[in-house]
């Protein structure tokens, strides 16, 4: 009890006057439970009147009807517990008819759902699949042109490499020769050209 009076208070479901917010009636069904197992019929009964208050909500009625069944037997009204058990039972019996029906309905949606959204994504995986193999066919391309582009201009680095040492080596050399040599040299480089 300590327990409920702290959760009525504390859980900022309930109004001014102690009713608690839509859809959560089955606290309701609780406190009756406690109140016809403690004995406190009348109490009880204020609770299970609640619950059958909300003639929108077949679950809320199925409770109240079955607390009020279960209280008017410990009250030893058999006849009003017998009507509340047998009002319990057509309107379980019509709702789980409702139920079957539209979990039939449901799992048909469901299905014809599943089915399309089945095709939807296995479009969708296609499609991505033919990005990614554009994507990787485009960057396979793009590092191609890449590399093709590095080597070329390695190749031409190599080349102005070779022939700036070329012309340090001619110099070097030059640089070596004494003017006497130098001499000789472009003599010797006139005679051949002479003779040519």
């Amino acid at each position: 009890k300590i327990l409920m009076d702290e959760y009525e208070k504390e859980s900022g479901l309930f109004d001014s006057i102690g009713n608690i917010k839509k859809s959560r009636e089955v606290y309701y069904m609780l406190k009756a439970d406690y109140y016809i197992g403690i004995g406190r019929l009348d109490s009880a009964r204020i609770y299970a009147g609640k619950l059958l208050q909300r003639k929108d909500n077949a679950k809320q009625l199925l409770r109240g009807y079955n607390c009020m069944s279960r209280i008017l037997e410990k009250e030893k009204k058999y006849s009003e517990a017998l009507k509340y058990a047998g009002m319990y039972n057509a309107l379980n019996d019509s709702t789980h008819n409702i139920e079957v029906s539209n979990n039939f309905s449901r799992m048909q949606a469901l299905y014809n759902y599943n089915y399309h959204e089945r095709n939807a994504i296995k479009k969708t995986i296609e499609a991505r699949y033919n990005k990614i193999i554009y994507i990787i066919v485009a960057c396979v391309g793009i590092i191609i042109i890449a590399l093709t582009i590095i080597f070329y201009r390695r190749k031409i680095k190599n080349v102005e490499n070779f022939k700036k040492r070329k012309a340090r080596r001619k110099l070097q050399l030059i640089k070596n020769i004494s003017k006497h040599e130098l001499m000789i040299i472009v003599l010797l480089y006139r005679l051949v050209i002479i003779m040519l």
